[in-house]
C-alpha cells in the first residue's frame, strides 16, 4: 500500500517554516509501516515552497535519533489533498494527514491547534491488519 504522509500537524506540530515539536509515536509507527512493506511517500505543502523546508522535513524524518531505520525518499510533486479517513474503504492508497476528514486528532502541546493522534491511528491500522 502507498501511505501518503503529511509532515506539519502529522509528524510534527505546526511551526512552518521551522520544524515543530515531534508528535509522539509518529516516527515509531512510520517505521512499523515501512517494516510491514508499505511505501511511505511524503505529501506536504512544503513541496510547494521554494525554500529548503521540504529537504529539512525529509532530513528530520530520516535522521531522527528517536527512531533509526526510517528512509523516506519518495515525495509527491505537489501536495495531494488527502481522502477521507475511512479504513473500511481503502484501495491502494492511504492518507495520514491532519486535514484528512475524520482522521483522529489530538491537541498540540506547544502551539494552538490539532495534530494526528498516532495512538488511535496505530490501533485502527492494527485492527484492520494494515500494521
Amino acid at each position: 500500500m502507498n501511505i501518503y504522509l503529511d509532515f506539519d500537524g502529522t509528524i510534527v506540530e505546526h511551526d512552518y517554516p521551522r520544524i515543530g515539536k515531534l508528535n509522539p509515536n509518529s516516527l515509531e509507527i512510520i517505521k512499523k509501516l515501512q517494516e510491514t512493506g508499505h511505501t511511505v511517500i511524503l505529501n506536504t505543502m512544503r513541496i510547494e515552497f521554494e525554500d529548503d523546508s521540504m529537504q529539512e522535513a525529509l532530513d528530520f524524518i530520516n535522521r531522527n535519533e528517536t527512531v533509526s531505520g526510517i528512509n523516506i525518499s519518495q515525495k509527491t510533486e505537489h501536495k495531494v489533498f488527502p481522502k477521507k479517513w475511512n479504513l473500511d474503504k481503502i484501495e491502494n492508497d492511504l492518507y495520514i494527514d491532519d486535514i484528512a476528514p475524520n482522521i483522529p486528532l489530538i491537541n498540540a502541546t506547544e502551539v494552538e491547534g490539532l495534530m494526528v493522534d498516532w495512538v488511535k491511528i496505530e490501533k485502527q491500522l492494527t485492527e484492520k491488519g494494515i500494521l
